[in-house]
């Protein structure tokens, strides 16, 4: 089971695979019959006034920044 402190990764900025679409992530979770791991990102898309909130697997999110502990 993973064990992320959410303080870590929520309201961090993420991409996945378009490098100009930015997700912010509002959590994380675990599918618990594969073991795959998810973070949840929410965007904004201010041209059709929607958003977005969609799963990823850990694997393909590149956070942006430095991701570290709070202290």
């Amino acid at each position: 089971m993973l064990n992320i402190n959410t303080k870590t990764l929520e309201g961090s900025s993420f991409t996945v695979r378009d490098p100009n679409i930015t997700y912010t992530c509002i959590g994380y979770g675990q599918d618990p019959t594969s073991a795959a791991n998810y973070v949840v990102g929410i965007t904004w898309d201010q041209a059709n006034n929607r958003t977005s909130i969609k799963t990823f697997l850990f694997k393909e999110v590149t956070f942006v920044g430095k991701l570290t502990h709070p202290s």
